[in-house]
């Protein structure tokens, strides 16, 4: 048992993605590691310290994150919509990131989608790469853009960071401390 234990504290790999904030094109990018409710509202607790104009937060959201149930979701975003003023929530499969993702069932994804939509538009893609642009696409100097979830949402910054850098016609990053 000791073995098993010391074997797989070797092995654990702590998410590399905490907290991370930059200006890219002058649309703020809010990444952090959160694959359950309260990792999420430590994430959203963060956010309300920052100025954005537009709020936008893309979730991944699977089977393979430890969502205990939708009702934990419901929650968080419930305790945190009038604070936060939240434009939009973008769910997403992560399905183009691993094999491993797997989706929500459609009934679940229905009654999440319901249950958030008194509190902001919510759309929900299959793909990662197709949410980010959609996000993207939606945002503009000054907004803000979070990005939640757990292994479904690595690379998601960088396909952030290439999608503004394509569709803005100036390169701006920088980190903000």
């Amino acid at each position: 048992e000791i073995e098993h234990i010391k074997k797989t504290l070797q092995n654990y790999n702590m998410p590399n993605r905490r907290f991370e904030i930059c200006s890219i094109k002058d649309v703020y990018v809010f990444d952090n590691y959160c694959n359950n409710a309260g990792e999420l509202d430590k994430t959203l607790e963060a956010v309300q310290m920052l100025n954005y104009n537009n709020l936008r937060i893309i979730l991944s959201i699977n089977r393979s994150d430890d969502w205990r149930s939708i009702k934990d979701i419901e929650e968080v975003f419930g305790q945190w919509s009038d604070v936060l003023s939240i434009s939009e929530v973008i769910l997403s499969g992560s399905a183009d990131v691993s094999e491993e993702m797997t989706p929500l069932p459609i009934t679940e994804l229905r009654k999440l989608k319901k249950s958030l939509s008194g509190i902001a538009a919510v759309k929900y893609l299959e793909n990662l790469k197709d949410a980010v642009q959609y996000a993207v696409s939606k945002s503009n100097a000054g907004d803000m853009l979070v990005l939640a979830g757990g292994d479904g949402m690595n690379g998601a910054k960088t396909l952030v960071e290439r999608q503004l850098i394509q569709d803005k016609s100036i390169v701006d990053m920088k980190i903000l401390h």
